[in-house]
């Protein structure tokens, strides 16, 4: 994935080799990286799960929040994006550092609070967070040219007449979506 973004804009030949080897020494790279921060894992919880969950909660909220407004709102632009992106990435990866260090942080402070607030409590802080400075953000600059927009939002969706002349099709799309959410609801009913 990262070779297409960065190695071509450097190469000056369109050959598949140089790609190739930058998609391999950045996987080398980024598997040391995360072989090295095993050690680190313990400080954030005893607990894999916990910590994988903590560390997702970190991470995953602006991206869910660019995914989801961007395609319920076509007003909304790459710059608000990239800005919910680095924010919600700075803010996520200062309470990574804070909780690794909170036995230093005076109790009581907001620095405290910030750091040892629950993981799932952070997490909707930061995709409302970053919903904001995605809206503002986007609000603020030029809006997207339309022609960028066509079947990429809900609004500018052309639904294909085969799924408006289908009956049988729509009632088995309710059918199989009522029959999704009852497995939902039995399974956090048996597992809660």
């Amino acid at each position: 994935m990262a070779a297409p973004s960065f190695a071509r804009r450097a190469a000056t030949d369109p050959e598949r080799a140089p790609f190739v080897t930058f998609g391999r020494g950045s996987t080398i790279v980024l598997t040391g990286l995360g072989l090295a921060w095993i050690p680190m894992m313990k400080y954030v919880s005893p607990q894999i799960y916990i910590y994988l969950q903590s560390v997702q909660a970190y991470i995953a909220p602006p991206i869910a929040a660019c995914f989801l407004l961007g395609v319920l709102n076509k007003r909304l632009n790459g710059t608000g994006a990239m800005w919910a992106l680095i924010s919600g990435l700075v803010i996520g990866a200062a309470r990574l550092v804070l909780e690794l260090n909170r036995s230093d942080l005076t109790p009581g402070s907001a620095l405290h609070w910030f750091a040892t607030v629950n993981f799932l409590h952070f997490a909707a802080y930061l995709f409302v967070l970053s919903c904001l400075i995605l809206a503002v953000v986007s609000l603020m600059t030029k809006p997207p040219a339309s022609a960028r927009l066509d079947d990429l939002t809900t609004k500018a969706a052309a639904v294909p007449a085969a799924a408006e002349d289908d009956p049988a099709m729509r009632k088995g799309n309710i059918i199989a979506s009522v029959l999704l959410a009852a497995l939902i609801g039995v399974l956090w009913i048996i597992f809660r």
